[in-house]
């Protein structure tokens, strides 16, 4: 899907929030046009939030940024783990759409 149009995107595991890569967080928005965080817990307090504010202390917010991951509610939705991600949009689908959003190839 992303080479067909060009794309070469970059794919980085964040093992765990602390201590915080900012350096190296840096380094990567610089090198990328956008940014996209995806994480299965909340988004609010969550892994992209913290790149964000390490990013606004270097100068280094890119241009476009998104954060996915399961908003600010309770869910009553139960099911097995493909099914969550699809239904909270954080399936290799949804990831994929959201991506091409960010660099207007939608």
């Amino acid at each position: 899907m992303f080479t067909k149009r060009g794309i070469l995107p970059s794919i980085y595991s964040v093992h765990t929030l602390n201590p915080i890569q900012e350096r190296g967080y840096v380094k990567i928005a610089k090198a990328h046009k956008a940014l996209l965080t995806v994480e299965e817990n909340s988004v609010r307090g969550g892994l992209g939030g913290m790149i964000l504010e390490a990013l606004a202390k270097y100068g280094a917010v890119p241009k476009s940024f998104a954060s996915l991951g399961i908003e600010n509610a309770f869910t009553k939705k139960t099911g097995s783990q493909k099914y969550l991600r699809k239904t909270h949009k954080i399936d290799a689908s949804s990831i994929a759409k959201q991506a091409l959003m960010l660099l207007g190839k939608s």
